[in-house]
């Protein structure tokens, strides 16, 4: 579904999307809240890609799940990383252009991760992109737990 929903956003821009999830998972939350934090992660890889690609993996790990976005993209400088999810925090690096935006998307999925019981976290470098990571509580299909 993510994969259709940024089709065109990732061809125009000649970015490569690739998605790894193994299995099927069933996370025990609210889906179309999920699917708008994830939708803001992919959203944001592709506004800060201008080459390269981003890749989407979900994976098991101690009885929850996690979606990581990484992208090549512009990367994000330490002394920022700590505003990332503030209301209105726009960050820019020097030298890079003005991109669009609020300041409210990592914001507000920050807001909705906590309330689903979740995390989110991020690791970036100048030059080389990023990875945001989002953890949610789960039950695997066919499974007690």
């Amino acid at each position: 579904e993510l994969e259709e929903h940024f089709r065109v956003s990732v061809s125009e821009k000649d970015l490569k999307l690739s998605l790894e999830v193994p299995g099927r998972f069933i996370i025990n939350n609210d889906e179309r809240r999920t699917k708008q934090v994830l939708v803001n992660l992919v959203g944001n890889a592709i506004k800060f890609t201008d080459r390269g690609k981003i890749a989407i993996k979900a994976l098991k790990r101690d009885g929850s799940v996690e979606v990581s976005v990484r992208d090549t993209g512009i990367g994000i400088k330490k002394d920022h990383m700590e505003r990332l999810f503030q209301a209105f925090s726009r960050i820019r690096n020097e030298g890079e252009p003005y991109r669009e935006g609020t300041g409210l998307g990592l914001y507000l999925s920050k807001k909705i991760t906590d309330l689903l019981n979740g995390g989110i976290r991020a690791e970036s470098e100048v030059g080389k992109g990023s990875v945001f990571t989002l953890s949610l509580p789960l039950h695997m299909k066919g499974s007690e737990g």
